[in-house]
């Protein structure tokens, strides 16, 4: 079994290659040495891990990872019927088979 972040590696690597613009968006919390906590992050709660713009029609691309037991919280699956009712394109990965045999993603 592949970890998260080689498989969010893997599925930005293909899809740049493949001609989308896409990028991994970190959004987790960030460790503040001076307080000796963690911050949340500023960012959209729910956001995807995987963002970007399709190579042909420019539509939005969300793909939120989650590899073995990983499940999506209510504010992921907000954010991806976000973007899908919009006319983006979202998807829960948990492979990068998952997103190579989309056929709008070929």
């Amino acid at each position: 079994m592949t970890n998260t972040n080689a498989l969010t590696k893997s599925i930005v690597d293909w899809l740049n290659m493949s001609g989308h613009f896409v990028w991994r968006n970190n959004n987790a919390a960030v460790y503040d040495p001076t307080r000796k906590v963690f911050r949340s992050n500023s960012t959209k709660k729910g956001i995807a891990d995987i963002i970007g713009a399709h190579r042909d029609n420019g539509k939005l691309i969300a793909i939120e990872v989650k590899v073995g037991k990983d499940r999506l919280t209510p504010e992921q699956v907000a954010f991806l019927n976000d973007v899908k009712q919009r006319g983006g394109i979202s998807l829960v990965a948990k492979s990068i088979d998952d997103v190579i045999t989309r056929a709008d993603l070929r």
